[in-house]
């Protein structure tokens, strides 16, 4: 290729304290200073505005939290909290209808313990161990409840006529605009008719409920041919945030603590309006279930290899076209490599482009940093896979302890663009950590909003067209080309996916934001990896990153 100029790895790398702070501790005092508790599974509202987490903390909000258990000693009982990240506010998310605490539940292995926000990130649905009888719930199981944090109220989201009902439940999502909530539960007594569930005993069979809480009414979304049996369950769902769609995934058994890494598995979307529905599989497993906002894709990890090139046998992650049936594959590498450990918390973008997850992998790059996990970004659009769980070293999490790891929420740890991640890490080299061992809130803002890059005609030989879109009109665009790496590398703009050496070209966009530029390229060049990214030097923002192959 034949690019303007060149510039060495740390001509883009500006001093520290002039880099922009991608990525940031969020669990501070009102005085600024480090929390005195350990944050787990953080989830982000689709605008990025608020995140959700867990934390034993007791110093975030003006006085002490609420507990359920007060002989506790301080700072035992974890805590639901949302943060609005532009005010630095926190408010205590899981209080029942007289005030008092209704502890949220750990699950380790599967998706039970999801907390999930409307798109504005005020209604917040969990799952709860404890009753709350001035809302008809004394069945002494888990429980799905509601709070309007502006409004102050809390409801039971899985009761029928003002009460519980025998059975567990769990598993929450909720429409954008918070008009649905759908949720897993073994109960026999939510809708009429139904038998096999908790009245059996039959504890790991759940179905799929739809709650509208306009009309107050909830309707039963799974179906299982008369019924539910022992060896048929319900493994996990999600409404879509347009709220036109349920998407779950059902297993059947003989079941083992509700699944099983060998029972065969369907993933069903099912159209609300029309009640059509759709059937994809089987699959061995279909686990982390998550969806786009409009249902338009699917994702979910699988020890099924959908990926001809898959030949490692472990659980990877699919992402699901519900409209043409293909499968694109989530856990593989930029250059086609596949990992070999564990694959959990699955994350989409409500556009579907992005998806992240969580592993121990040491396959999926050159070099793996120390510590139990890390978590990756897969462009699902042009196949880059990129460190999410970076410090503004560009470089990811690493800990002299290889107890140290990653705590992230189930399923929403993307804003709707991907524009934002959140997670909580006790990993030494991310900012402001972690006094005494504790792991830290972290928001790591990549910043794209609408501006995409792209290269097309990608031939040895010919001419290729690189096209940088949303850019700030009448702007100076600097488009970034490295052929030997995708990084990260530290800047100003916080990490960059480009390494090694990195060739420059620019340009000025046009009226509608809108940078096109072309470059020959050389007939010896097939089969070299191009990795490029731009950067509106108006805005001071980056673009998406783009991963090709010369062909």
């Amino acid at each position: 290729m034949n690019f303007a100029s060149t510039l060495a790895l740390l001509a883009l790398a500006l001093p520290a304290a002039a880099q922009y702070d991608a990525v940031r501790r969020l669990d501070l005092t009102p005085s600024g200073g480090p929390s005195n508790g350990f944050v787990t599974k953080p989830v982000v509202s689709p605008d990025g505005e608020f995140v959700v987490f867990r934390s034993t903390a007791t110093d975030l909000l003006a006085g002490p939290p609420v507990v359920a258990i007060p002989s506790q000693p301080p700072g035992t009982e974890r805590v639901l909290y949302r943060m609005d990240v532009r005010e630095r506010e926190f408010v205590q998310v899981n209080l029942g209808s007289a005030g008092q605490a209704l502890r949220p539940i750990e699950s380790v292995i599967v998706a039970a313990d999801r907390v999930a926000m409307s798109a504005d990130g005020n209604l917040i649905v969990w799952t709860a161990l404890d009753d709350d009888p001035g809302l008809g719930d004394a069945n002494g199981e888990n429980d799905v409840y509601l709070r309007d944090v502006a409004a102050g109220t809390t409801e039971l989201i899985s009761g029928v006529g003002g009460g519980s009902t025998p059975g567990r439940s769990g598993y929450p999502s909720i429409s954008a605009d918070g008009r649905y909530v759908v949720f897993l539960s073994s109960s026999d007594d939510l809708v009429p008719g139904l038998s096999g569930g908790s009245t059996s005993l039959q504890e790991m069979s759940k179905r799929v409920f739809l709650r509208d809480r306009q009309t107050g009414t909830t309707t039963l979304v799974s179906e299982f041919n008369g019924g539910i049996a022992f060896d048929e369950s319900a493994y996990d769902a999600h409404v879509t945030a347009d709220g036109t769609k349920v998407v779950y995934s059902e297993v059947t058994g003989p079941l083992v603590f509700g699944t099983s890494s060998s029972e065969p598995a369907e993933v069903h979307v099912v159209d609300l309006a029309s009640g059509t529905r759709t059937s994809f599989g089987p699959y061995t497993e279909a686990g982390w279930l998550v969806a786009s906002d409009d249902g338009g894709r699917v994702g979910f990890t699988t020890f099924s290899a959908l990926d001809p090139a898959d030949k490692v046998g472990t659980r990877d992650a699919y992402v699901l076209d519900t409209t043409t049936g293909e499968h694109i594959t989530v856990t593989r590498g930029t250059q086609g490599a596949f990992g070999t450990g564990s694959v959990t918390r699955l994350a989409i973008s409500g556009d579907g482009r992005y998806a992240q997850f969580e592993t121990d992998s040491a396959g999926f790059f050159s070099s793996t940093p120390k510590g139990d996990e890390q978590l990756l970004v897969k462009d699902l659009d042009t196949g880059l896979m990129v460190f999410g769980s970076l410090g503004n070293d560009g470089q990811p999490g690493t800990s002299v302890s290889d107890l140290d790891g990653l705590y992230s929420g189930s399923g929403g740890t993307l804003d709707a663009d991907g524009d934002v991640l959140v997670f909580a890490s006790n990993y030494d080299s991310l900012p402001g950590n972690n006094e005494g061992g504790n792991a830290s809130l972290y928001l790591y803002e990549r910043r794209f909003a609408d501006r995409d890059l792209g290269i097309e005609n990608l031939f040895a030989g010919q001419t290729a067209t690189i096209r940088a879109t949303g850019m700030t009109p009448g702007a100076l665009v600097m488009v970034g080309v490295s052929l030997t790496s995708q990084g990260p590398l530290p800047s100003y703009w916080g990490p960059l996916d480009l390494g090694g050496t990195i060739y420059l070209l620019g340009g000025t966009a046009d009226g509608a934001g809108i940078l096109e530029l072309t470059n020959p390229i050389a007939p010896s060049m097939t089969g070299t990896p191009v990795f490029a990214k731009a950067l509106d030097m108006a805005a001071n923002l980056p673009s998406t990153s783009f991963f090709g192959r010369i062909r």
